[in-house]
């Protein structure tokens, strides 16, 4: 399986480890096993930027795009 991510958010964090347990089916009929699985999640960088308010006339705004494909 491929994945692609496409984020205007400036960071990007990836988190493994420990969020599947032996149990859990994967596409191929197999089963997990712990340790299997990772996170990525796009994030604002605060400490490098410049804070911007969110009001009514200026709301947040993210964009967060992720497309599974298998390869060909």
């Amino acid at each position: 399986m491929e994945i692609e991510l496409l984020t205007d958010a400036p960071a990007l964090v990836v988190y493994t480890g420990d969020y599947l347990d032996s149990q859990t089916k994967l596409y191929n009929g197999s089963c997990s096993s712990p340790r299997i699985a990772f996170a990525l999640e796009a994030q604002e960088m605060a400490t490098l930027q410049k804070t911007k308010k969110t009001t009514p006339n200026h709301p947040f705004h993210r964009t967060i795009l992720f497309r599974f494909s298998l390869p060909s």
